[in-house]
């Protein structure tokens, strides 16, 4: 059962991985900085890699941004952020970075 199990979490990555990688981001990126970084830190990151925010996530440190930049990720990735990934779509759970936006 346990290989089972094991099996059926490797599939599960797989396809995630997939799906990530082969739809239209439009230049936009999933960004989850280290656990005990603020909003403000997060957000500092993503503008000195030259991006803007375009979503705040449920957490202070998980933000949707986007950048014209090719090697936004790995500057990110290089000052501190744990995770940079293409983000397709439009996240249900993320909060507006527009004020008076609605969701």
């Amino acid at each position: 059962m346990i290989p089972a199990i094991g099996l059926g979490l490797f599939l599960l990555g797989v396809l995630a991985v997939s799906y990530f990688l082969s739809v239209d981001s439009r230049n936009q990126y999933l960004v989850v900085a280290p656990p005990d970084w603020s909003a403000a830190r997060t957000i500092n990151l993503i503008l000195a890699g030259d991006g803007r925010l375009l979503r705040q996530g449920r957490f202070a440190n998980v933000l949707i941004a986007t950048s014209e930049q090719a090697d936004f990720a790995r500057v990110l990735r290089g000052a501190g952020a744990w995770l940079v990934v293409p983000a397709p779509g439009d996240w249900g759970c993320s909060t507006s970075s527009i004020p008076g936006e609605q969701k």
